[in-house]
């Protein structure tokens, strides 16, 4: 019985950490209206305007309360 616990929780440990991988591609990543997979640099952002387009900018990127997406300029930047 103990050995079914010990099994149980490895297997719940690692789908957390499976879990936390995707999470992380979900940021980096949008799906476009067409259905095209965009992904954004390594230490860029990625914004997507209401009609669907995607965009990547050098730097991060966060959406403004009024919905427009703002990406630093600077490489890496926040």
């Amino acid at each position: 019985m103990p050995i079914l616990f010990v099994r149980l929780w490895i297997g719940i440990f690692f789908s957390l950490l499976n879990l936390g991988a995707f999470a992380q591609d979900d940021l980096s990543c949008r799906k476009d209206s067409e259905g095209v997979v965009w992904c954004a640099p390594t230490e860029g952002g990625i914004g997507q305007r209401p009609n669907g387009e995607v965009f990547c900018g050098v730097g991060q990127c966060i959406t403004m309360t009024n919905g427009v997406v703002v990406c630093a300029a600077k490489e890496g930047g926040r």
